[in-house]
């Protein structure tokens, strides 16, 4: 267990899109919840719920999560093993003004088509 915290939990919620940025930004004020993410499927909303234990994270997805009118069904899927997390200091990287996926293809932004 980390700094005590026993229960980890991946949720999986089905939202309506047009309210899927919203509940996921209230999903993400929670400070049970470090990690919110918008995918696709039919589970468009995925959260990492961290909580000290069970009843703990039963509160919270009864009170908390419950509580979110626009989460139209949620499945939990409780981590019983963990393999690999992630360490909080990073490796170093050499910064990069402009990611290669952010940079503006040839005709758009006002770049000349055939020149980056």
């Amino acid at each position: 267990p980390t700094f005590g915290f026993r229960s980890v939990t991946w949720l999986w919620m089905s939202v309506p899109p047009s309210r899927l940025a919203a509940t996921g930004e209230a999903l993400a004020k929670f400070p049970e919840v470090p990690y919110a993410a918008a995918t696709t499927g039919p589970d468009n909303l995925g959260a990492c719920a961290v909580c000290r234990d069970e009843p703990e994270f039963y509160d919270f997805l009864t009170a908390k999560v419950g509580a979110l009118p626009d989460i139209a069904h949620v499945e939990t899927s409780p981590v019983i093993r963990t393999l690999k997390q992630s360490s909080p200091a990073l490796p170093h990287f050499p910064e990069r003004t402009v990611a290669p996926h952010d940079r503006p293809r040839p005709g758009q932004n006002g770049t000349p088509a055939g020149r980056r």
